[in-house]
């Protein structure tokens, strides 16, 4: 017996169990209380025992499937991490509950919706607590420290039922005045659950939105180390990106963001809430240390190595500051990937943040987790380059995807469009009715200018594999870039592998009108929503890997994006940046880049400082 007790002080005094199992306790017990306030009111409004037997057991049949509905909900949620933020939203129901059974009538039809609700709140209250003693707990330990737990919930539960009857008996309380007096202690500890667990109880709403609304894959998710500092360097596509970090990663994540950002009342909040470290130009030299210090303090820190949002889809060069932290702390570089965020509302697909509809629902996230680098053996450009593999494959992957849904590609080539498809130099045009006509052969013969182009459609329509992959990943890719959202794109007639990329796909695939200028081409959208200006795309291409890098010339002195953000996206003497799915590797003393079909190989001299492709 005195080593129970033993065990009971080994528990209390352990600060991060504490109270989780002082809150577990306290659930049981009140779920103590609460049956034999159940039975009273029973006995208050129904006559007979046979009839009160039947009504109480009814509500606690109600009380049960809410617990189980609330279980299979926390578990919903969790997906192998422990979200203690529901136990704050189950702490404040449950006095609202409580106070909803004092209002209402015992035999409505309401107060039975309150015996569910109660379980659920329940649920979500103790459910985690009980998954945070077991995780928290050490191996060696765990025993000892469940043991304890459960001889504190039985020690609450029987002060509990000495309340009840003191309360019944000796004050001569009804069942909803008992249920008035609980309401008091259950009132305040939801306040204290809510303030303890601040962040994590918006976490828990992130997470309930983000199941909701997307549908994160989470990939490699074993390279991450389950204890200790590390650093986890990512690309960054939208501000939704520290919330899909978080919810994917099974340990609570920092960030180290501009200080800038803090400008606002409401990311000052944000920041103090997550514990977000703030680097700044003035105090770089403290907010070093301060990362340093707290990665060696084993805390998993994320860092955004582009050093802002991308605006133009592609990742831009990353930066030399998240390998230094890296070196100093001596902590492992976890490289990690988004995949799939570009076309999200938070990020700048359509030419604006947040302004748009989601493009589908639920949408679909990939986090990718690379295997750790030493701190020793990370550069810069092995950083930058392991985080774009991590997209290659990931970018494989959903294009094997779809190129197995039948017949994809032969149905958006297909597709009934009005419009124009294709003008000629001296203003002849083609329709798009007309072009699909032609295809299919049920047409007038086509002109002898537009042969190629037909032979090149139905040889997607009729399988060509090697066809059918380099048109649609130029789709897929070109999609995830904002180049896409301008209205008019123009292309010189300079290469012919590079003009295949574009023609006759920008017409019959994309949905665009083609105009022929003499020495290019100029290719028109009525739905993007980019006006202006004219970007005139050149850069590198293979005829079975597609389009690979991109460079965009403005017809005016700089494109709008690049004004706010600086982010160029033209360069002169160079082949522009390289597009989603690619990466490169090193070969004999040479860099070549990687996501080409295994016969192709195209080599290239490297990148500048500004993450722009030099050609061999």
């Amino acid at each position: 017996m005195i080593n129970h007790f033993r065990d009971l002080f080994y528990l209390l005094k352990r600060k991060e169990l504490r109270y989780a199992a002082l809150g577990d306790a306290w659930f049981w017990g009140v779920g103590g209380f609460f049956y034999l306030v159940l039975v009273k009111i029973s006995g208050e409004v129904v006559a007979g025992k046979v009839g009160m037997g039947t009504l109480y057991g009814f509500w606690f049949l109600l009380l049960g499937v809410g617990i189980m509905v609330g279980s299979i909900f926390v578990a919903y949620l969790n997906r192998g991490r422990i979200e203690i933020g529901l136990s704050a939203i189950g702490a404040l129901g449950m006095p609202l509950v409580f106070m909803g059974f004092c209002l209402s009538d015992p035999l409505s039809e309401v107060f039975n919706g309150l015996c569910l609700g109660l379980g659920f709140f329940g649920a979500l209250f103790f459910v985690p607590l009980n998954g945070y003693i077991q995780d928290r707990a050490q191996e060696n330990q765990r025993g000892r420290v469940l043991a304890a737990s459960n001889l504190l919930t039985q020690l609450v539960g029987i002060l509990m039922i000495l309340l009840h009857a003191y309360l019944s008996n000796m004050l001569g309380l009804s069942g909803k005045e008992e249920l008035l007096v609980i309401l008091i202690p259950a009132m305040v500890i939801g306040l204290l659950t809510l303030w303890s667990t601040l962040e994590d109880f918006f976490r828990a709403w992130f997470h309930m939105f983000l199941r909701v609304f997307y549908r994160i894959n989470i990939l490699g998710m074993e390279n991450f180390p389950k204890e200790g500092g590390s650093l986890l360097v990512c690309n960054h596509l939208s501000y939704a990106d520290p919330v899909f970090i978080g919810a994917a990663f099974p340990r609570k994540i920092r960030y180290l963001a501009y200080s800038g950002l803090a400008s606002s009342y409401l990311l000052r909040f944000v920041f103090r809430l997550t514990q977000t470290l703030t680097v700044s130009p003035e105090k770089s030299l403290s907010s070093i240390k301060e990362s340093v210090k707290r990665l060696k303090e084993g805390l998993p820190l994320c860092v955004f190595a582009e050093g802002g949002i991308s605006r133009t889809g592609l990742v831009l060069p990353f930066m030399r500051g998240p390998i230094l932290l890296a070196q100093k702390s001596d902590v492992p570089v976890i490289p990690v990937h988004l995949d799939g965020v570009w076309g999200s509302i938070f990020s700048m697909s359509q030419g604006c943040f947040f302004k748009k509809m989601p493009i589908s629902f639920p949408y679909c996230v990939t986090v990718r987790v690379g295997q750790p680098f030493t701190p020793g053996a990370i550069s810069q450009v092995a950083c930058q380059n392991a985080v774009m593999e991590l997209g290659r494959l990931s970018f494989t992957e959903r294009m094997k995807k779809k190129l197995l849904l039948k017949d994809l590609l032969n149905k958006q080539i297909l597709k009934r469009r009005d419009g124009l498809f294709f003008q000629t130099e001296d203003g002849t045009q083609i329709l798009h009715t007309d072009i699909v006509r032609m295809v299919r052969g049920t047409g007038e013969e086509y002109p002898v200018y537009l042969k190629s182009w037909i032979e090149d459609i139905r040889g997607v329509i009729e399988g060509n594999q090697i066809k059918q992959n380099v048109v649609l990943s130029n789709w897929m890719r070109l999609q995830e870039t904002h180049f896409w959202d301008y209205q008019k794109i123009k292309v010189m007639k300079s290469d012919e592998i590079w003009l295949k990329q574009f023609l006759p796909w920008a017409g019959i695939l994309w949905g665009r009108s083609v105009y022929d200028q003499g020495d290019s081409y100029l290719i028109v959208s009525k739905t993007a929503q980019v006006s202006s200006p004219i970007i005139t795309l050149s850069g590198l291409a293979t005829k079975k890997g597609g389009i690979v890098t991109l460079n965009a010339l403005s017809d005016s002195l700089t494109l709008p994006e690049q004004n706010e953000s600086k982010q160029k996206v033209y360069k002169k003497n160079t082949e522009g940046r390289l597009l989603v799915g690619f990466s490169t590797f090193e070969k004999e003393g040479a860099c070549f880049i990687f996501g080409l079909p295994n016969e192709e190989e195209l080599r290239i001299s490297g990148f500048d400082e500004e993450g722009f492709v030099f050609s061999s």
